[in-house]
């Protein structure tokens, strides 16, 4: 034979002479399989190199946000402070939720709001810019049979890559439970 390969269409019954040796069609599938393996490499580095990093954030100690704004430090200096109102933190009433920002340049503030004992159902808002550094949104806290509640604020803020998370808790008083025996 003169070298060249050949292909059986089994359709046809037929074989088709091609110009192309075996090892130039190897070399071919070869090429072919590099350039997909480096733009698969290419396609999983960019996501590592897009998507955001979590940096979680621990709220100052002994902070009581049914009387005072609470806040948590960021590493690299600056802090993420949430203040609710009114006070005392009502419940099945409309409360208000600031954040307030130094050290960074928000994108995106959102708050994540749940109970720390039962689950509530997902009570999720992004707060909308009053200025640069102060975002602000308003929700409703549910209420249910028990005296007392804890909850979690969970404040996410997104600056670039990083995205800063911060829970804060508190307890409110639901004054129209019903005492258990």
């Amino acid at each position: 034979t003169c070298g060249e390969c050949a292909i059986h269409f089994s359709f046809t019954n037929r074989f088709i002479p091609m110009p192309f040796s075996l090892r130039q069609a190897l070399m071919v599938a070869s090429a072919v399989i590099g350039l997909g393996a480096v733009a698969f490499g290419g396609y999983m580095a960019s996501r590592m190199l897009i998507s955001p990093v979590t940096v979680a954030l621990e709220p100052e100690t002994g902070c009581d946000l049914q009387r005072v704004p609470c806040r948590a430090l960021l590493p690299e200096g600056g802090q993420i402070m949430l203040s609710i109102a009114p006070r005392p933190i009502p419940l099945v009433k409309p409360v208000t939720l600031d954040v307030e920002i130094s050290g960074l340049d928000a994108d995106e503030v959102e708050a994540d709001i749940s109970t720390v004992d039962m689950y509530t159902g997902p009570n999720r808002r992004k707060l909308r810019a009053v200025t640069d550094n102060i975002f602000t949104t308003e929700t409703v806290l549910g209420a249910c049979t028990r005296d007392t509640m804890r909850w979690r604020v969970i404040v996410r803020v997104r600056d670039g890559r990083r995205i800063y998370s911060a829970p804060f808790e508190f307890v409110t008083k639901n004054s129209t439970a019903k005492k258990q025996p």
